[in-house]
């Protein structure tokens, strides 16, 4: 399987599915959910819109959807040899998008996502490695996880980062994909943005 395959089918295993009240005199949730998403604005210069993603497995959206939220998908973005893409929901309260943060950022969400990309037959019998979840100091709360496609002999050959991060009764989950060995420095950069957006949509 080429390289350009196997990011074919990390994608399709992993894409991203895509109004309600407000409070008094605010924007709607929907409209606050359209206000977290990420644009070209928000990444580096050169940032071009991709393929949009087909239906895949292990979804956030439809988790959000199933705790009550209005949610939003972007665009598919490059930059730098990255895919980035987002998902948001705007659930009723806060202690409902705890619940719902908690259902995407649970180990038995990471294991769906890598048993999904595995099921796909990764190049070369290439198997998926899950690393230990950690913070990134976003948000309410946050959880960065990365997952390495490994092909024997050679170690990673492609990337797959997923943030999930906590604002008030916003939640966002960022999919960032790479050939390389992704910079920690681009998942802040980009999950800081999104950490941001997701703090003032609802100002």
């Amino acid at each position: 399987m080429t390289q350009g395959r196997l990011i074919a089918s990390l994608l399709a295993s992993l894409a991203l599915l895509g109004g309600c009240g407000s409070e008094e005199g605010g924007p709607s949730d929907r409209e606050v959910a359209a206000r977290s998403l990420l644009s070209l604005r928000d990444l580096p210069e050169g940032a071009t819109t991709a393929d949009a993603l087909p239906t895949g497995l292990c979804a956030p959206v439809p988790i959000l959807e199933r705790h009550g939220a209005i949610a939003s998908e972007s665009q598919m973005f490059a930059f730098e040899r990255v895919q980035v893409q987002e998902a948001v929901g705007v659930l009723p309260n806060p202690d409902i998008a705890g619940f719902a943060y908690r259902d995407l950022s649970s180990n038995k969400h990471h294991e769906c996502i890598r048993g999904a990309v595995e099921s796909f037959g990764p190049e070369r019998n290439a198997t998926v490695k899950l690393l230990p979840p950690r913070g990134l100091g976003l948000g309410d709360e946050d959880a960065f996880v990365r997952y390495l496609i490994v092909r024997p002999g050679e170690g990673p050959v492609s990337y797959i980062d997923f943030v999930s991060i906590r604002s008030g009764k916003s939640v966002a989950v960022l999919i960032l994909l790479s050939r390389r060995n992704p910079s920690d420095a681009v998942v802040r950069e980009v999950a800081g943005t999104v950490a941001r957006k997701l703090a003032n949509a609802s100002a």
